[in-house]
């Protein structure tokens, strides 16, 4: 098991990302990217700049280098060379190494064991460039470099179309060796470099047409050859294909069941957040329609209409919804999970029982203790019996009249 011998952070108080790692001899590594804030004692010149940092073999800080133009500049790659010189590349979009020539340039630029600028070097069309690559070309003065990338314009040669796959070899001095460009008439792009012993350039990335042969699909594998002089040897392109065997047919079964399983997952949640919802609409209005039931008055329908905020059961109802919608993306993220990188059955057999009993067992128990509920359960038994027929109320017996004592008799008489 590997064992972490040391960590280090640094930056200023903007954003740092670096994209890039380089080891050099005696341990120590030159780590690229950009940063578009103050790395001290540098200052920023605008947008993002160029960024590299040395770390000794002790993970302790050696040195730092910022620089750029007031556009965006950015480092992907770095390699060091046998004297400890160390040669970036990227992209920039303003005046660095020289005058842009629109969008976004190649850029290099080479540093002493130090962190000082020997040279710098740009180049691009009025089209977007970018260097993704660089690797030691193997010279004998074992300090030329490979660069590799993608333009948008005609730099080396004619653009066939779209991006297209280039190459660039410099001296020790900075100084352009040759440059090669090449591609089809959709998008091509170099990804990585590699040098043998003989100087031979291997370039490896993607190609969306067809390179060496017609394109399967988006996009397909591209390995391309160059000599040491920087001219074409030979090219490659290909694909995975799936064998046409009866283990195909399995693969193709089992990937339907897995979509059609998720989408009954999916079905049963929409099932349970209706009946939640439709739930919330019954406890707000039980009330009210108890009461139209009996044929109440019109003032009490909106005293009980005033009442709807206050009731407890629309409130539980609401938090019955509310877990129910809590518990769908959990339980729809560990199903996608489980069948797209695979996992253990019983821990997501567990889960999802756990989920889906969470919610049975919350509608189960607010349906049990409702008093609304029992009585709204009761008032419908009482309206509809079992042949289906409403039950009529029985007219409530009559009072019977009261009988009044005769008046009593007058204590003065009037005469005629």
């Amino acid at each position: 098991m590997a064992t972490e011998d040391w960590r280090w952070q640094g930056g200023g108080p903007a954003n740092e990302n670096m994209k890039g790692v380089a080891a050099g001899g005696n341990g120590t590594i030159v780590a690229v990217g950009r940063t578009d804030g103050d790395f001290f004692p540098f200052a920023s010149l605008g947008g993002f700049d160029f960024l590299a940092v040395k770390i000794g073999p002790d993970g302790l800080y050696l040195w730092h280098w910022q620089d750029g133009t007031s556009d965006e500049d950015n480092l992907n790659d770095a390699v060091v060379n046998s004297d400890g010189s160390v040669v970036l590349a990227g992209s920039t979009e303003g005046d660095w190494g020289g005058t842009n020539a629109g969008l976004g340039d190649f850029a290099a630029v080479k540093l002493d064991e130090s962190g000082a600028v020997l040279w710098k070097w740009q180049s691009g069309t009025s089209d977007d460039e970018l260097l993704v690559g660089i690797t030691s070309a193997n010279s004998a003065s074992g300090s030329e470099v490979v660069l590799v990338g993608r333009t948008e314009g005609s730099w080396a040669a004619s653009n066939a179309g779209g991006y297209d796959f280039c190459a660039a070899k410099l001296d020790a001095d900075g100084n352009e060796l040759w440059s090669w460009q090449d591609g089809t008439g959709a998008d091509d792009t170099t990804k990585a470099v590699a040098v043998d012993g003989d100087g031979s350039v291997f370039l490896a990335g993607y190609t969306e047409g067809d390179w060496n042969q017609p394109n399967e699909g988006e996009t397909d594998f591209a390995v391309t050859k160059l000599e040491a002089n920087g001219t074409l040897a030979w090219r490659w392109q290909g694909w995975l294909e799936a064998a046409n065997n009866e283990d195909n047919w399995c693969t193709w079964f089992l990937i339907l069941l897995k979509f059609e399983l998720i989408l009954v997952l999916f079905s049963w949640w929409a099932i349970i957040l209706i009946v939640g919802a439709t739930w919330v609409v019954i406890c707000q209005n039980i009330g009210l329609f108890m009461k139209a039931l009996r044929g109440a008055s019109e003032q009490s329908l909106k005293e009980e209409e005033e009442k709807l905020s206050q009731r407890q059961s629309y409130m539980n109802s609401i938090k019955f919804v509310e877990a129910a919608l809590e518990s769908v993306p959990q339980l729809s993220f560990q199903t996608y999970v489980f069948f797209r990188f695979g996992g253990d059955p019983m821990r997501f057999t567990v889960s999802a029982l756990l989920a889906i009993g969470s919610i049975v067992l919350a509608l189960y128990l607010f349906l049990t203790t409702s008093e609304e509920m029992k009585a709204a359960l009761n008032m419908f038994r009482a309206i509809f019996r079992r042949d289906g027929a409403p039950a009529v109320a029985a007219a409530p017996a009559a009072a019977p009249a009261a009988v009044l004592p005769p008046p009593p008799p007058p204590l003065f008489s009037r005469r005629p």
